[in-house]
């Protein structure tokens, strides 16, 4: 680890063996170790609160932070110091941590903070379990990390100095990549992946880069650009399922049959799903009953890929265009096994 490299190369420079230290350097060194135990202890704080989400007393707290030796080194948190994590906790990682004068409690304010640092908190809290845990750490599996992901904070910051990029990008279709500039006006995961949502050599349309199929991405010195096509990404994708927003939204209808409802229910299709049970009753056998889904939604690839995902667990009521597209699909795949 790091940690124990800092450790091996200090004790190298201590007993003044061959391999040398350079003392202009330890101060540095130190900086730097200070600065990542600040950090490993904001990201400590951040998950404590919130596996706690009713909140914490600074007593209660440093009860938690005495434990953690390496951290604490058997110390608690005084007050300011306290407060200069919580402050640190806001800048870095753009977490509010606010305190009920009632109760004295600490607790992430989750009103206020958004989508992303909800999913961040998320992530920090199942990072730090698999860390802490290593001798199950064979029994948690993840899901690989996409590739390409070096290049995602050049992304966000090329769209937060609006500067242009560079982009090396190969298709799958593509035998040969092709370069190109491109502004980038959000950053969207589907599915596993992460996409850059930008603007091509100045066209007047926005497309999709994934990633994974990125060569390389620099960014363009002196090449600032303006958020010139109106764009909204939470309103730009309202309407679709992934990452294809044409064509326009139109109501489907589907039916969907036993158990799959329980898949579709806990994780909707959509946010704009409503349900209905047809057939059956909700505290009978489940096998036996058949609800109605309506959706407002973009009728993408994305959604037909979806919904044949589900196989004889949904079928397409409404458009009949779709239900007929689905249908052939289904044909065209029991076709492979004739």
């Amino acid at each position: 680890s790091k940690k124990r490299i800092f450790l091996e190369k200090s004790s190298t420079f201590a007993t003044g063996t061959t391999t040398k230290l350079n003392p202009s350097n330890i101060p540095k060194i130190m900086k730097a170790q200070v600065e990542n135990k600040k950090l490993r202890t904001c990201f400590w704080l951040v998950n404590l609160l919130h596996m706690h989400k009713d909140g914490l007393k600074l007593s209660e707290i440093n009860r938690k932070f005495i434990e953690e030796i390496d951290l604490s080194q058997g110390m608690p948190l005084i007050k300011t110091t306290f407060q200069n994590y919580k402050n640190a906790i806001q800048d870095l990682l753009g977490i509010e941590i606010s305190c009920d004068r009632r109760t004295m409690r600490y607790r992430i304010d989750y009103e206020s903070n958004n989508e992303l640092t909800k999913w961040m908190l998320n992530s920090f809290s199942v990072g730090r379990l698999v860390q802490e845990q290593q001798d199950v750490c064979d029994r948690i599996l993840l899901e690989p990390t996409p590739a390409g992901m070096e290049y995602f904070c050049t992304a966000v910051e090329s769209i937060r100095k609006r500067t242009s990029l560079l982009l090396k990008y190969q298709k799958f279709a593509d035998e040969q990549p092709y370069t190109c500039h491109i502004d980038p006006y959000a950053l969207k995961m589907d599915k596993g992946r992460w996409y850059i949502i930008a603007r091509k050599d100045k066209k007047d349309r926005l497309q999709a880069f994934a990633f994974d199929r990125i060569k390389n991405l620099e960014i363009m010195e002196g090449e600032s650009f303006g958020f010139d096509i109106p764009f909204v990404p939470a309103t730009y994708f309202s309407d679709s399922i992934g990452l294809y927003t044409t064509p326009s939204a139109e109501t489907v209808k589907i039916r969907v049959y036993g158990n799959t409802y329980n898949y579709l229910h806990t994780k909707p299709l959509h946010h704009s799903q409503r349900e209905r049970l047809v057939m059956g009753s909700a505290t009978g056998d489940i096998d036996s009953c058949v609800w109605e889904f309506t959706l407002k939604v973009c009728t993408s690839i994305d959604l037909q890929a979806e919904l044949l995902r589900w196989g004889a667990g949904v079928e397409v009521i409404a458009p009949q265009w779709l239900r007929d597209n689905i249908c052939q699909k289904l044909k065209d795949a029991c076709g492979r096994y004739e």
